[in-house]
């Protein structure tokens, strides 16, 4: 997408909420191949003019073989190149990087966090290969292609991923990133925090409060093609549905325990029935983690402890309750 063409974006949204000077405007960029260091300079000071404010790089990694195995179209030097174009226009930079690949071993993904933290990236964002059903990786993994990380691997990644970018002074604020002081993601940490947003495009999502415990969530056509023929009607393009309070309540458990500072209990206790509560969590499985040092209680959060940070989807398993869709 053009420059000119996010700027036309951003004036609308503008148009709708104005703007502060903390306002964020994250674009997210795929490596792509520049004719010369000049032109992928000049692109990201056309998007820094057009309004944004921060760059997420989709890095993925810097081994040939694995931007091969995940599909990617950029090379290596086209990566390293957007990189240092980004870096040289903005000061607040993400890029993105996925463990868990085929052949992929600890000592190749250690390298890989030392180079990206030495270049004095503002935020880094760590994401473990998921399998999902109907996809070419799962069936790979199905006949015997590749076998995925076991539990113990996922371990070993997680607490090498921490330790490493602990050193170079990153803040593990998110589950699978990592910030310098004061670098948080704006908009992701207030989504973590179950804040409301609004998704605008083809395969967007939003959520939006009407009541602390009424919840609309929103999804929009995925297919660009369909979009734009039923764009012209809202009905059409937009799917909303209303979550139950339950729902709601188990979503921002979901959220709030992938951060450090853990789910805000006093405002969510405040704000939703006890009946409700009891429905959606598992009160005797969270004492029985607090007991066990897996969650922790302040005096207004539960959070993860450092024990129980690598086990958050086991956590997750026993503490939110099944739920009866009817």
């Amino acid at each position: 997408m053009a420059p000119k063409t996010l700027e036309k974006l951003i004036n609308g949204v503008r148009d709708i909420a104005p703007f502060t000077p903390e306002t964020e405007v994250t674009v997210e960029c795929n490596p792509t191949s520049f004719a010369s260091p000049h032109e992928a300079r000049s692109f990201f000071q056309d998007l820094k003019q057009s309004g944004v404010t921060r760059i997420s790089i989709g890095l993925q990694g810097l081994k040939p073989e694995w931007l091969t195995f995940l599909g990617r179209e950029h090379s290596v030097e086209d990566a390293l190149a957007t990189l240092d174009a980004a870096q040289s226009v903005f000061t607040n930079v993400n890029a993105d990087v996925i463990y868990g690949l085929p052949g992929q071993n600890l000592d190749d993904w250690r390298k890989l966090l030392i180079y990206l933290a030495e270049r004095d990236l503002s935020h880094l964002s760590a994401y473990q290969l998921t399998i999902e059903p109907n996809t070419a990786f799962y069936t790979q993994v199905k006949r015997g292609a590749w076998e995925p990380l076991n539990s113990d691997q996922e371990y070993d990644f997680f607490q090498e991923t921490r330790s490493v970018l602990a050193i170079h002074s990153y803040t593990n604020y998110e589950i699978s990133n990592f910030c310098k002081p004061g670098m948080e993601c704006r908009h992701n940490l207030h989504i973590w925090r179950y804040g409301d947003y609004a998704g605008f495009g083809p395969g967007a999502h939003g959520r939006l409060h009407t009541s602390p415990c009424d919840v609309l969530a929103t999804r929009v056509l995925k297919h660009p093609d369909s979009y734009f023929r039923a764009a012209d009607d809202i009905s059409q393009v937009s799917h909303i549905t209303r979550l139950t309070p339950t729902e709601t309540l188990q979503e921002a458990f979901f959220a709030g325990l992938r951060l450090a500072e853990g789910v805000h209990m006093e405002q969510l206790l405040k704000q939703t029935p006890a009946s409700i509560y009891e429905a959606a969590i598992n009160t005797d499985e969270v004492a029985f983690l607090v007991d066990k040092g897996l969650l922790k209680r302040t005096r207004s959060h539960l959070q993860l402890t450092e024990t129980g940070w690598p086990l958050l989807n086991s956590i997750l398993q026993r503490i939110l309750r099944p739920l009866v869709i009817a």
